[in-house]
């Protein structure tokens, strides 16, 4: 499979629900961050998590 398509079908596909313990300013300052470049917190986590995944050499 092609890596675009690769990524496509991660990002598409949402079965997963994740809890995470977080410190509520480091993730009130997280949603910021994401809303001011116009995206959510999910999609900006599962970008963070794919450019660690391609650094990694995984996709």
């Amino acid at each position: 499979m092609p890596k675009a398509e690769q990524v496509l079908a991660l990002i598409r596909n949402k079965s997963k629900r994740v809890n995470l313990s977080l410190n509520p300013d480091l993730w009130e300052m997280f949603e910021k961050a994401a809303k001011s470049e116009g995206l959510t917190s999910t999609s900006k986590i599962e970008e963070l998590m794919i450019n660690y995944l391609e650094d990694k050499g995984r996709i």
